[in-house]
């Protein structure tokens, strides 16, 4: 999903909530989209390819951008423990 789709979904109150995941790539996160009824996307760049975050400052300023604002950010370190459900895609 595209920043900008997502921003449209946000503002028709049909997500749940974000999730980062981590890359394939070595120290990187992808920004996993969960909507009401449990489908699941991961961020896009407008050029329509999977988009990689390198820190997450930045990924939490595109949350931001898309919502405007973030309040609380959790951190689990095993997928069972968190509230989302749905399968969420896995990085190749």
């Amino acid at each position: 999903m595209k920043p900008n789709e997502a921003k449209q979904h946000y503002h028709a109150g049909e997500l749940k909530g974000f999730r980062a995941i981590r890359d394939s790539e070595p120290g990187c996160w992808l920004l996993v989209i969960e909507g009401l009824d449990g489908q699941t996307w991961t961020l896009e760049s407008m050029l329509g390819t999977q988009r990689s975050f390198m820190s997450m400052d930045t990924l939490v300023s595109e949350v931001e951008s898309i919502t405007g604002h973030v309040n609380t950010i959790s951190f689990c370190i095993n997928a069972a423990d968190t509230e989302m459900t749905g399968e969420l895609p896995r990085a190749a």
